[in-house]
C-alpha cells in the first residue's frame, strides 16, 4: 500500500479539503483488494459526501454518506485508521442530513 498517499490523503481529509483527500486517496484505493479496498472505498466516499455538504448538495451528501456507512460497515482497523471511529463520524454526519439533528464536528481520521 502507498503508506505516503494515504498519510497525505488523511492529513488534507483533517484539514478539511474533502475534494483533495478525495483524489488522493483514489490513487491509493486503485491497486488494493479485499476489506482494505473497501475501507479505502468508504473513506474516499466519506470525503466526497463532505464536498458536496459544503457546496450546499445535501441530497448527494446523503446518498454518497450512505454508502460510506455501508462500506465501513465491519470495523475494526485497516490501513491504520479506525474504521469503527470513522463510521460513527459518517452515521452521526448521516442522522444530521437525515433527522436534522444537529451538525457534529467535522471529523478527522
Amino acid at each position: 500500500m502507498d503508506q505516503e498517499g494515504l498519510a497525505r490523503g488523511i492529513g488534507l481529509f483533517n484539514r478539511r479539503q474533502f475534494f483533495a483527500a478525495h483524489e488522493v486517496l483514489e490513487d491509493v484505493w486503485r491497486p488494493e483488494t479485499g476489506t482494505t479496498r473497501r475501507v479505502l472505498q468508504g473513506l474516499i466516499q466519506f470525503a466526497v459526501a463532505l464536498h458536496h455538504f459544503g457546496n450546499g448538495n445535501a441530497a448527494g451528501a446523503r446518498s454518497i454518506l450512505a454508502r460510506s456507512v455501508k462500506n465501513l460497515a465491519r470495523g475494526g482497523e485497516c490501513t491504520g485508521v479506525d474504521v469503527d471511529a470513522a463510521r460513527a463520524q459518517a452515521e452521526a454526519w448521516l442522522a444530521h442530513l437525515d433527522q436534522d439533528s444537529p451538525q457534529p464536528p467535522f471529523p478527522r481520521l
